[in-house]
């Protein structure tokens, strides 16, 4: 998927999963935000929430379902603080921020 494309698509569905799971912001990040992905890499996005937001295992994976229906691929989500420390800085300076 092409990182225009996969941005487009997450500004779209940004308004609905806030409403739906708390969401503040969305940023892509990886081979898609770098212009490096490939027919089957996945679409990699860390995603921030709300702070009154009460998400557990079961709304991550709901909103992951989410992503993946909307962009029509594997999705990664991952939240600032679930970066690992060594990759923190590297995923953080490049993310693309969607919304």
């Amino acid at each position: 998927m092409l990182r225009d494309e996969a941005l487009t698509i997450l500004r779209a569905q940004f308004p609905e999963l806030s409403r739906r799971f708390g969401v503040a912001s969305l940023a892509l990040f990886g081979s898609t935000a770098r212009g490096e992905a490939r027919a089957d890499s996945d679409v990699d996005v860390i995603v921030e929430f709300e702070p009154e937001a009460r998400v557990g295992l079961f709304e991550l994976f709901e909103l992951k379902q989410a992503l993946e229906a909307g962009l029509g691929c594997a999705v990664d989500v991952v939240t600032p603080d679930g970066l690992r420390p060594w990759m923190r800085e590297k995923v953080l300076r490049e993310a693309i921020r969607a919304a």
